[in-house]
């Protein structure tokens, strides 16, 4: 059963074509790795997959049901006066709870 799936997309930040014809699939249960140089476009990927980024028309980006996807930016934008500590720690609230016994 797929997952995610990725069909003739075409993404285009400025001037630059990050892809071109990307097609791709991750199946149920599937683990990748996602490795590759610095602006080989990992991170324009996520961006499709999460919806934050919106592939050119033709391309699609699809998620079967219930299917979440998120990722942490390289640069996350933290809310100011909040410790990165505390903020990492909201990830895991049951965590936080054990902590707390």
């Amino acid at each position: 059963m797929i997952s995610i799936g990725l069909s003739n997309v075409h993404l285009v930040l400025g001037a630059r074509s990050i892809f071109k014809d990307l097609t791709w699939e991750i199946q149920h249960n599937q683990k990748i790795g996602l490795v590759g140089p610095n602006g080989a476009g990992k991170s324009s990927l996520l961006k499709l997959i999460t919806g934050e980024f919106s592939p050119e028309p033709g391309g699609s980006v699809v998620r079967a049901k219930g299917v979440t996807v998120g990722y942490l930016p390289q640069q996350p934008d933290f809310p100011p006066r909040i410790r990165r500590s505390t903020w990492s720690w909201q990830a895991f609230p049951e965590l936080q709870k054990l902590s707390l016994s």
